[in-house]
């Protein structure tokens, strides 16, 4: 999954609630600056492992994943 961020509460939700390691942003719409601070987020933020639903759904993907 590579979801886009337009904001920095999306770059942080992606790293925390799905454990993403791909991360979209608009060139058009976000700006230089914006761009900085949302990776800067992204890349602090840690998966939050202790939420068993957030684990669910991470299996789930990998179950997927092994599908192929």
């Amino acid at each position: 999954m590579a979801p886009v961020a337009e904001t920095i509460r999306d770059a942080y939700l992606a790293r925390k609630d799905d454990d993403v390691n791909i991360l979209c942003l608009s060139g058009r719409t976000t700006s230089l600056d914006k761009s900085k601070k949302i990776i800067k987020k992204f890349l602090e933020t840690e998966f939050n492992t202790k939420e068993e639903k957030y684990q669910r759904r991470i299996n789930e993907i990998k179950k997927m994943e092994k599908w192929k």
